[in-house]
């Protein structure tokens, strides 16, 4: 496990000046905010059984995270459609059958992530592979800061655009089932 301060190595010196509870606090934003507009961070549930009679689901994952959606859910292994076949409860903990089950059934459900805000401990891979993005991310929000003796307006639109290029690459990546995209090659052919 890994702690938010792990970012700082990269943060602080660029706003040496910064106190490290507002750099910790710009660190969590982004990489919230990384998982949140991405959906890199996924979660299987070990598969839940919904007993005749019922048709709730309670959602369980780690405790340093927060749901950000319900990718999919798989009821004996065939796919349920949000909405239609479930629906999940405004505070995030339960998922809803849209009929109660004749006979018991496995549910396996994909969830997306976000640290939450208060965790102690966050994934070592989230600062492995994303702590240029969250770095980013979290400049980003600290030379925006204005009042502050760390407030740079010329280099906002710089990190930004790299932490919006950090979560493309991410979303890409989560998309690929969280495989690094390689390019392809191609042979060129002749045409007659």
């Amino acid at each position: 496990m890994a702690e938010y301060a792990d970012f700082l190595s990269v943060v602080r010196p660029e706003v040496p000046n910064a106190p490290k509870q507002t750099m910790v606090t710009a660190i969590k934003l982004a990489l919230r905010e990384l998982c949140e507009r991405s959906h890199i961070w996924t979660y299987t549930m070990d598969p839940a059984v919904v007993y005749p009679g019922n048709q709730e689901v309670d959602l369980e994952f780690p405790s340093n995270a927060e749901l950000v959606s319900v990718q999919n859910v798989d009821m004996d292994s065939l796919p349920l459609s949000p909405d239609s076949d479930f629906s999940v409860s405004l505070d995030g903990k339960i998922i809803t059958l849209s009929s109660p089950v004749k006979e018991d059934k496995s549910v396996t459900i994909k969830l997306a992530l976000r640290p939450s805000y208060d965790a102690s401990s966050i994934e070592q891979w989230l600062v492995s592979d994303y702590l240029m993005t969250v770095a980013h991310g979290a400049l980003a929000i600290l030379f925006a800061q204005s009042g502050r003796e760390w407030f740079n307006p010329n280099v906002v639109a710089y990190h930004t655009k790299k932490f919006s290029a950090g979560v493309a690459n991410a979303t890409i990546r989560a998309c690929n089932g969280g495989k690094v995209n390689r390019r392809l090659r191609v042979k060129p052919h002749t045409f007659a």
